[in-house]
């Protein structure tokens, strides 16, 4: 009897000892526990080009995991006074434990201030375990 448990017993120790947190897709082995990473908050973001809109007209966006349809980020477009360029801001790194380190597929929305969708593209965004990187998708928006 002794001898069946000296067998189950180290499957059983190692099967709970490697037991990782799938919660959100993240296991324990995507990110090491003492990992230091830099205070900056990276916000991945890419350029407004305007051809057949103006950024008047555009009222919001929104990000979306192709996985679950779960919105994970929601931005307010606001006038940003003597800057040349706009930004859309895609996520930034409060949304990090959403994706998964290889990069996970997001669809990226602007709606313009009558709830029309002027814009939709796929990007995957990914993670170093510090911060929010885009893996592809375009390098500007064309409006």
């Amino acid at each position: 009897m002794k001898l069946i448990y000296f067998i189950i017993l180290p499957f059983l120790i190692t099967g709970l000892t490697h037991c990782g947190d799938k919660e959100n897709g993240k296991t324990d082995k995507e990110c090491p526990d003492n990992l230091a990473c830099t205070e900056i908050f990276v916000t991945v973001s890419v350029p407004l080009i305007f051809k057949n809109h103006s950024f008047e007209e555009l009222a919001r966006s929104e990000t979306s995991l192709v996985s679950g349809n779960e919105i994970i980020f929601v931005n307010e477009f606001s006038i940003n006074p003597g800057s040349v360029i706009q930004f859309a801001a895609i996520v930034n790194d409060m949304h990090l434990k959403k994706l998964k380190k290889e990069g996970s597929e997001v669809i990226f929305i602007i709606f313009d201030k009558n709830n029309k969708k002027i814009f939709e593209e796929k990007f995957i965004i990914g993670h170093d375990c510090c911060h929010v990187e885009k893996r592809s998708g375009p390098e500007e928006i064309i409006l």
